[in-house]
């Protein structure tokens, strides 16, 4: 579900492999910008074909100039319902034809490493990715309703068992105000709690640092519980929803005595 781009250059060149300079403006047949997919991109995983899950409903930029065209195009695999992958070595590839039936070659994904140049999957003109199918968890806190509390958010992602941390997410960002201002969700559970009680001690735009995030809840004043769910990016939806609970004495096995001093 998120965005990537695929930037490459694309040569219209002849028998010989040589550029076709006359190949731009009107006399380029491929339009690379056109709707419908004209670079025909295909996309495998280890022998499975997600072409189908291959979103190009962003059209490409870029046109010919000299035979020569430097092209971006915005692609995305779409998120099922059900987790599923992770898929660790995507390869995208494009077998497009121009309006003239000039083609690169045979639209095949079940080819791959070959040096033969007709296959999308020819290691020449393909490239490798990683796509994990994630979400944001909101872990559970307790304590005094006399002091802040942390609430530990973690970007996860499905690796083929189970739910992990993605150590790999230092660029997703969230904004720990609470909803509508920033992306955190809160909702009463019990009272005297309530929506006024619930605010966050340094709100503002932050970011996970290997997958890992922390805010901190302001002291309340009150006792009660709240859930607190996280308005996410589309491609970590939904998110798992932790709850905060104030005023429960944070009990320990291992100790004999303890109290909390305010």
């Amino acid at each position: 579900g998120e965005q990537f781009n695929a930037q490459f250059i694309l040569n219209a060149v002849d028998l010989n492999g040589s550029v076709t300079q006359n190949y731009p403006g009107g006399y380029a047949k491929l339009k690379p910008t056109a709707v419908g997919n004209p670079l025909q991109f295909g996309a495998v995983n280890a022998g499975t074909n997600l072409t189908t899950r291959l979103s190009t409903a962003t059209a490409a930029s870029g046109s010919f100039t000299g035979g020569i065209a430097s092209i971006a195009a915005p692609l995305a695999i779409s998120r099922g319902a059900a987790a599923d992958g992770p898929y660790t070595a995507l390869q995208i590839g494009i077998a497009p034809t121009d309006s003239d039936g000039v083609r690169m070659g045979p639209y095949n994904l079940n080819v791959g490493g070959s040096l033969d140049r007709t296959s999308i999957m020819d290691v020449t003109v393909q490239a490798t990715t990683e796509v994990r199918w994630g979400r944001i968890k909101m872990g559970n806190a307790y304590g005094s309703e006399l002091l802040q509390l942390p609430i530990p958010v973690t970007a996860q992602f499905w690796d083929g068992t189970n739910f992990v941390t993605n150590i790999l997410d230092g660029l997703t960002q969230f904004n720990t105000n609470i909803n509508p201002a920033g992306n955190i969700v809160p909702t009463i559970v019990s009272s005297p709690l309530a929506l006024a009680n619930v605010s966050v001690v340094t709100p503002g735009l932050v970011a996970f640092v290997r997958g890992i995030r922390t805010f901190t809840l302001s002291r309340p004043g009150v006792s009660g519980s709240v859930d607190l769910s996280m308005n996410a990016p589309g491609y970590l939806l939904p998110s798992i929803t932790g709850r905060a609970t104030f005023g429960v004495y944070k009990g320990n096995s291992d100790l004999i005595y303890q109290r909390e001093r305010y």
